[in-house]
C-alpha cells in the first residue's frame, strides 16, 4: 500500500485557517447574519482554498500575496436558487 503524504501547502493552509478562524467567521457573519450560514460560508471558502492551493506562489504560506476566497462571496453563491442554503430552508438539505 502506498501512503500519500500531505500535499504541499496544506499544513500552511491549516495553520492560516486556525490562526484566522475567528476573523473569517466574523467576516462571514457580518454578511450573512446567520451562524449556520456563516459557518457554511467559511467552510466553503476553505474548501475552495484547498482546491486552489496548487495555484499559490508559495503553497506553504497561504498569505503570500493571495487571499483566501471571500466567505461572503461563498455565502452569496449559496443563497442563489438551488444553493445549499435554499435547500436547507426548504427542508431538503443535509445540514
Amino acid at each position: 500500500m502506498v501512503r500519500m503524504g500531505t500535499p504541499p501547502g496544506l499544513k500552511g493552509l491549516q495553520a492560516y485557517v486556525t490562526e484566522h478562524q475567528q476573523e473569517l467567521y466574523r467576516l462571514a457573519y457580518s454578511y450573512t447574519r446567520s451562524r449556520e450560514d456563516a459557518l457554511d460560508a467559511v467552510q466553503e471558502a476553505v474548501l475552495k482554498a484547498i482546491d486552489k492551493i496548487s495555484t499559490l506562489r508559495d503553497p506553504e504560506r497561504p498569505d503570500s500575496g493571495q487571499r483566501m476566497p471571500d466567505p461572503p462571496a461563498a455565502a452569496q453563491a449559496r443563497r442563489s436558487p438551488g444553493g445549499l442554503a435554499g435547500a436547507r430552508r426548504a427542508g431538503t438539505g443535509s445540514g
